[in-house]
């Protein structure tokens, strides 16, 4: 896809495309292509589009289709190339606010559990410095950077994901193997779309206070994930 590269954005939507929400609506709907049209607007409050087809065929993630936010909140399916005319486009999504996170917020026990992406750390303010060609002849920029995925929730609450119950630190960890078995899982797939996972270090559970001394006892397990992103040249 020809995006501004966000790596913390583009992660925060794979994991909620590859991750089952922790507790929101699924709601579908369908559009007709026209031969031209790129762009289809599903509304407000779109946390993350689950599964687009096209005339039956299932069209993937950041390879066929993005999704992106307007100024007005609204979210857009856009597609790589615009469908055929008259081709019938079939859309699932979750609605509402998501549990995968990067934009700052007021941590409080009511929003729990979460999961918070932030960029540990990134060549990002230098210019790269490191040119590759690719098989085919073209050239990328090698962008470097460590995320961290911190998994928010109360201490000594019951959470209850895929219809097993986890009990605070158990769930933290369980969720931090998710997205690490995941993200194994998926290399091949991500490296097609310019991404490559290097791998995951440093897990640890941390208090944070005050709410750590006193109720609702608010906790967190972290992890690192070491990303390469490969952006085309021109």
């Amino acid at each position: 896809m020809n995006l501004e590269l966000r790596p913390v954005p583009i992660m925060t939507q794979y994991l909620r495309y590859r991750l089952d929400e922790y507790s929101l609506s699924t709601n579908s709907t369908s559009f007709t292509g026209d031969g031209t049209t790129k762009e289809f607007n599903l509304g407000t409050n779109i946390a993350m589009v689950k599964s687009v087809s096209v005339n039956g065929d299932i069209k993937a993630w950041y390879k066929d289709w993005i999704l992106k936010w307007n100024s007005s909140g609204q979210g857009i399916l856009e597609f790589e190339d615009a469908p055929p005319d008259a081709s019938d486009i079939s859309v699932t999504y979750t609605q509402g606010n998501s549990w995968i996170r990067y934009s700052p917020l007021e941590l409080t026990a009511d929003i729990l559990p979460i999961i918070m992406l932030d960029t540990t750390f990134s060549p990002a303010d230098r210019p790269y410095s490191i040119g590759l060609y690719a098989s085919d002849g073209k050239k990328y920029w090698l962008h470097s950077i460590v995320i961290t995925a911190t998994v928010w929730f109360e201490q000594d609450k019951p959470y209850t994901y895929k219809g097993k119950t986890y009990w605070g630190d158990e769930f933290g960890y369980y969720i931090q193997d998710l997205i690490s078995k995941q993200l194994i899982d998926d290399y091949d797939y991500l490296l097609e779309r310019g991404i490559h996972f290097q791998n995951g270090y440093g897990l640890m559970r941390l208090m944070i206070g005050p709410e750590a001394e006193q109720p609702p006892y608010i906790a967190r397990v972290q992890k690192n994930y070491v990303f390469h992103f490969y952006i085309p040249v021109g």
